[in-house]
């Protein structure tokens, strides 16, 4: 198959820009790691392959110490996966993400890590866009930026000397302009506000030790009980003027598997042709019949539409 007509390369392209910062993090923090590594007494190749297996940024500086202590599989167990634990989280947020995704799919579980959670969560992926290939690309860029630093850290641990204390702020940095960035794009101030006043609520409560896995399950919580009303608000947004003109696609619109966007297009469905199509609810092929029934949308919008089959 020609690399043009191919759905990965374009995706690449559009991937690529949203990693940069990225990059840049991974860049200093990864080279600190393999330093680090170095300085503790290993090769250069520790460095790299625990950042191809674990892939799991603070996880990996721990690991290091557990290579160097007593034998003791149980705690390094049981650590691991209470540093980790944010993951299960993020995998319960990606489910529908990952929908369709194929084979992909195998390695965006296996590759998830803080900042492809971010991005593919954030990222407003460009019309004509594979989705599966876009959030692939951001996970394998993204693995690739911390293996080669990582790798490059070892390497010139054992040339040079330096004093990185201070350098993993770098990270800190970085999700802080994930953060704003995300919150500038949600317009619903009330789930930024979540994830600030529950982590720091738990702060108070557990300390700085043992308030993550708490304000997780806090965040969780609040979003799963607030759904409904914040499905319902987004839903009330659309209106008539949000109706897409012949030959462009909104991708908010089309969005696999949205029942507010169903919704929004029955009200107006309701509205501009009181028509009885507009009792179907949910999504799917039935979806997709309400869209050709209203002659709402092009022909294009009406095949995104229709729920793909998880595979």
């Amino acid at each position: 198959m020609p690399q043009s007509k191919h759905p990965a390369w374009p995706a690449l392209k559009a991937a690529f820009p949203h990693t940069i910062p990225i990059l840049a993090g991974f860049g200093f923090l990864g080279l600190t790691y393999g330093i680090y590594v170095r300085v503790q007494g290993f090769s250069f190749w520790y460095a790299m392959l625990t950042g191809v297996i674990i892939f799991g940024g603070s996880l990996q500086f721990v690991a290091i110490d557990m290579l160097c202590a007593p034998f003791a599989p149980l705690q390094t167990f049981l650590a691991a996966l209470l540093i980790q634990a944010r993951h299960l989280f993020y995998g319960l947020a990606m489910l529908d993400k990952f929908c369709g995704a194929g084979r992909k799919k195998l390695y965006l579980i296996y590759a998830m890590c803080d900042e492809s959670f971010s991005i593919n969560c954030a990222a407003t992926i460009p019309q004509g866009i594979d989705r599966g290939w876009f959030m692939f690309w951001v996970s394998l860029l993204n693995q690739s930026y911390w293996v080669i630093a990582s790798a490059l850290g070892g390497i010139l641990g054992g040339m040079i000397t330096f004093n990185t204390e201070g350098l993993d702020f770098v990270m800190t940095a970085m999700f802080v302009v994930i953060f704003l960035e995300q919150c500038l794009k949600e317009k619903q101030p009330i789930t930024p506000l979540i994830g600030l006043a529950v982590p720091a609520l738990c702060l108070v409560l557990f300390g700085p030790d043992q308030f993550l896995i708490p304000a997780m399950i806090g965040i969780l919580a609040l979003l799963l009980a607030l759904r409904r009303p914040l499905s319902r608000k987004r839903g009330r947004n659309h209106d008539a003027a949000d109706l897409p003109t012949a030959g462009h696609c909104d991708p908010a619109l089309c969005r696999c598997n949205h029942a507010a966007s169903i919704s929004a297009v029955c009200r107006i469905f309701r509205q501009k042709k009181n028509a009885a199509n507009c009792a179907v609810s949910g999504g799917g092929a039935a979806g997709g019949n309400l869209w050709h029934a209203g002659n709402l949308l092009p022909a294009q919008c009406q095949l995104a539409f229709r729920q793909p089959r998880c595979a």
